[in-house]
């Protein structure tokens, strides 16, 4: 992790934006076990990490593919049964229990979960074409239930939009806000993204209501004050002839109007995968922007969204992490701590990556525990009582098993003062 000065998606952002703290962490970690994701009859599985949530003292990873291995003892010896379940749920002992699918027979996938007030989750998710989930087509139906732990109900189809098709696969996080629940996609027309929709149960049931917001890149979704909706885009400002690709705020108090613009697209590339995270009490958006050296930098701008509505404007300060892996594998530990942990991931090209796991004030980030990767591709991470779980694919290179397994690391954290 290093102090940059640098230029961030066009904007000078200050040398004094802290990434360390010379006082150093207040936390210590280490690695208490490593375990493989086990389904059903105790055969090992591969869940991709679409959902990672915590509710109450269990944890729902889902997503698709979901793979579940059986030794066949033929060539190849493990081959993978799909279209079954949809994820698994575990506690703090590891042990898993498979989750069907909500709607048996079809193919699901773009799955996002928050918990439900009853316990549980809330679940809005896919239903795509026959056929191999990765590019991701377009979905056929959009659906939304509610899975206990044991079974599904309320599985409701939801509507689409007249503008067009809602891009599933970069919807946001499903959030919730007081008593809604609420997620936002890209809507495709033709082939552009002109529109983003959003999908909001209140007691009434579900409705979607149409932002308009030109050339969608990405959409997040937040919180503000456990009531507001904050919806973050990334798209071209029309105005700005070189812009490539800027992250904008809407907000639900301002009836979606006046998109304001808080960092902008510049010649080192566009800003990618945003998110707002409400976890520490305090708004604030993260996102990723190239570096001329052919990394990422990682930014988080704390309590932004808190501050005077007039006052929103450009950032010029920001807690930088400087990776030189995927942009995407940066992620926040989410859990029951006001100041949370995040988890990072910097993988060169040509090397083994390294895992780091980072503690959180207002305005800083401090790397406390770092361990080599095992990961070959996407990452979630959890919080469960001071223990931090990561969840990603391993990949078998030496043909003795399944070719690739979800694959737990559980990180106790002990922090001074706590």
């Amino acid at each position: 992790m290093a102090m940059l000065a640098t230029m961030l998606g066009g904007l000078p952002v200050s040398a004094q934006s802290p990434v360390a703290n010379p006082v150093g962490p207040r936390c210590r970690g280490a690695l208490v076990r490593t375990d493989t994701i086990m389904a059903t009859d105790a055969r090992p599985a591969y869940i991709e990490p679409e959902s990672f949530v915590p509710s109450g003292s269990r944890v729902l990873l889902a997503g698709t593919p979901a793979n579940v291995w059986k030794h066949s003892g033929g060539t190849p010896a493990w081959t993978p049964t799909s279209d079954t379940i949809v994820g698994v749920v575990f506690g703090a002992d590891g042990a898993s229990e498979p989750v069907p699918s909500p709607i048996p027979g079809r193919q699901v996938g773009d799955l996002r979960a928050t918990p439900a007030r009853a316990g549980g989750w809330d679940v809005v998710f896919a239903e795509l074409p026959a056929g191999p989930p990765i590019p991701s087509p377009l979905p056929i139906a959009l659906w939304a239930g509610r899975y206990d732990g044991h079974e599904w109900s309320e599985v409701t189809r939801l509507p689409f939009p007249a503008s067009g098709v809602p891009v599933a696969s970069d919807a946001s996080e499903l959030v919730r806000a007081g008593d809604r629940v609420a997620v936002a996609m890209p809507v495709q027309s033709g082939n552009a993204r002109g529109d983003v929709v959003l999908y909001i149960r209140t007691r009434a049931g579900w409705s979607a209501t149409i932002v308009s917001s030109p050339l969608i890149a990405h959409v997040a979704l937040g919180v503000r004050d456990s009531t507001e909706l904050i919806l973050s885009t990334v798209r071209a400002d029309m105005g700005a002839p070189s812009d490539m690709n800027s992250l904008f705020v809407q907000r639900e108090s301002r009836g979606w109007g006046n998109a304001t613009k808080v960092i902008a697209g510049s010649a080192l590339g566009p800003v990618h995968h945003p998110m707002v995270d409400a976890a520490a009490g305090d708004v604030s958006l993260v996102w990723s922007s190239p570096t001329r050296a052919g990394g990422h930098v990682h930014a988080v701008v704390r309590a932004l969204l808190n501050a005077p509505a007039e006052s929103l404007g450009l950032v010029e300060h920001a807690a930088l992490v400087d990776t030189a892996g995927v942009p995407g594998n940066f992620r926040n530990a989410t859990g029951s701590r006001a100041k949370p942990f995040w988890v990072g991931e910097d993988r060169p090209a040509g090397s083994s990556g390294e895992l780091r796991v980072f503690e959180t004030d207002r305005d800083s980030l401090r790397a406390f525990f770092s361990l080599p990767s095992p990961y070959l591709g996407p990452i979630q991470a959890i919080e469960m009582q001071g223990t931090i779980v990561v969840v990603g694919p391993v990949a078998n290179f030496r043909g003795t098993g399944p070719a690739v397994v979800s694959v737990r690391l559980w990180i106790r954290a002990d922090c001074a003062g706590e």
